[in-house]
């Protein structure tokens, strides 16, 4: 039996808007950069995805620091 470990929703209402993702209890607002025609009202998903790799980066640091 597989058991699903993560589990992610996005909503987009309008093109024209920032749109929200859901992760566990987390609601995350996105949206496009002005330098492509966005508001840049939230964090653009180029810069969600680059605090992504940076919370992998300290939290494997932090495993290797505490053994």
């Amino acid at each position: 039996m597989v058991r699903e470990k993560y589990s992610s929703q996005g909503i987009l209402s309008n093109l024209n808007q920032a749109w929200s993702l859901s992760i566990a209890d987390i609601s995350l607002e996105n949206d496009i950069p002005p330098e492509f025609g966005g508001e840049g009202s939230a964090p653009s998903p180029e810069e969600m995805y680059a605090a992504t790799l940076l919370s992998c980066f300290i939290a494997t640091f932090r495993v290797v620091a505490s053994k």
